[in-house]
């Protein structure tokens, strides 16, 4: 399943030393939103779209920021052509929260991947819900949706079913299969709207494409951002688009505890949406940038001879660790060596076994700390399996990747 050669746990524990490279935080920093983000907000104020900043926006968001959101998803025609609502939000967190606490009755049951993205457990039960984990499973060079065991999972208290692709951790993109298993699930149970976390659907790589759930089914609502796909995350907006009735509830919620999100947040969007790396002459940027880091991740953790699953989408390499359960002391070795990661099984119990690194990290970090990653894990494995020490070539990466 891996490749090799051919809540909490975020911490990195008391005592340890301080960490030069970090590969655990998930943002992109392959390059910052400057000097494009500069010159939008520039050609922003020249038009005049700054004037009112200091002013409160409306509570569902700017509606050219929505009209804009509705233009970028080129993915969900058939959503767009029937009734469809747009919140725009203090990120994507603020916007899963929004929904789940107007739609949760205490005792409901959402259904989340594990591995994944730990908040979901978090913010179902500061709702009142209950998570209820299904599997992403090793298949083939990554990960898969387990269909029979999510189907299993439903209940007549299921509520929601949170999707995640491209998904963290693993990278996993949902295939047309997966999607249209998922779609006839809904159908056969429809006291049931999915929830489509597509915070990286515009970071896929070899040829892959992150369709949505959306394209299928009316049946629920997309959460997205420009934290990932735009490198905006300290900007803080996101949105939800989808189902109206669900989309409202999230709104009377945002209106009673947010107001609005921050109104020059909100035009730095509109900016980034119109001249960003993934509108206009800089589509696709980061997605190649994000493409290039990758690969040189890979070909590391290649030479070292370190499992990884592949990642077709999205921002993180789920490695193995070479014991295949002792990831708390890779952790703290490789925090030892001046890089921090993530163990697996902060994500759930699928994850163990595993550590969660990014590549969308400044070249000179990116080489040097998946240099140490597989350093770590190739001795740690050796230590361990005495039988199976060798001499390997040095490893020769080039540092650009850009």
């Amino acid at each position: 399943m891996t490749r090799a050669g051919s809540g909490s746990g975020f911490g990195t524990g008391a005592g340890m030393p301080p960490v030069e490279i970090d590969l655990a935080t998930g943002q992109c920093r392959r390059f910052g939103p400057s000097p494009w983000l500069r010159h939008a907000l520039e050609q922003a104020s020249r038009l005049g779209r700054l004037d009112g900043t200091g002013l409160y926006y409306p509570p569902g968001g700017d509606p050219e920021l929505c009209a804009l959101v509705l233009e970028l998803q080129d993915d969900h025609v058939a959503l767009r052509s029937r009734d469809t609502a747009v919140l725009i939000t203090s990120g994507a967190i603020n916007a899963l929260d929004a929904l789940l606490r107007a739609h949760l009755a205490p005792g409901d049951e959402v259904l989340v991947p594990d591995p994944g993205f730990p908040p979901y457990h978090s913010l179902v039960r500061l709702a009142g819900g209950r998570p209820v984990p299904y599997a992403l499973r090793p298949t083939g060079p990554g990960f898969a949706l387990d269909l029979d065991d999510l189907a299993g999972k439903l209940s007549a208290r299921t509520r929601f079913l949170i999707l995640n692709s491209p998904h963290n951790p693993t990278g996993h993109v949902l295939g047309e299969g997966e999607l249209r298993g998922v779609a006839e699930l809904l159908d056969a149970h429809p006291q049931v709207a999915y929830i489509s976390d597509e915070v990286y659907a515009r970071l896929v790589y070899d040829g892959a494409s992150a369709r949505s759930i959306a394209a299928l089914s009316p049946a629920g609502v997309v959460i997205d951002s420009l934290s990932k796909s735009h490198g905006l995350a300290g900007y803080r907006v996101g949105w939800l688009y989808g189902d109206p009735g669900l989309v409202d509830g999230a709104r009377a919620v945002i209106a009673e505890t947010l107001g609005c999100v921050s109104s020059l947040s909100q035009e730095a969007a509109k900016a980034a949406l119109r001249w960003g790396p993934g509108a206009g002459p800089g589509a696709g940027v980061l997605a190649a940038s994000c493409s290039a880091a990758r690969a040189t991740a890979m070909e590391i953790l290649d030479c070292h001879q370190v499992g990884y699953a592949l990642p077709a989408g999205g921002i993180y390499l789920f490695v193995a660790d070479a014991d295949g359960g002792a990831e708390a002391e890779a952790v703290r070795a490789l925090g030892a060596a001046g890089v921090r990661v993530l163990p697996g099984d902060a994500f759930g119990a699928s994850g163990r076994g595993w550590l969660r690194t990014t590549f969308a990290v400044p070249d000179d970090e990116l080489v040097g700390g998946f240099t140490r990653v597989g350093q770590v894990l190739a001795t740690q494995g050796m230590q361990r399996n005495r039988t199976t020490q060798r001499r390997r070539p040095p490893c020769r990466v080039s540092s650009s990747t850009t």
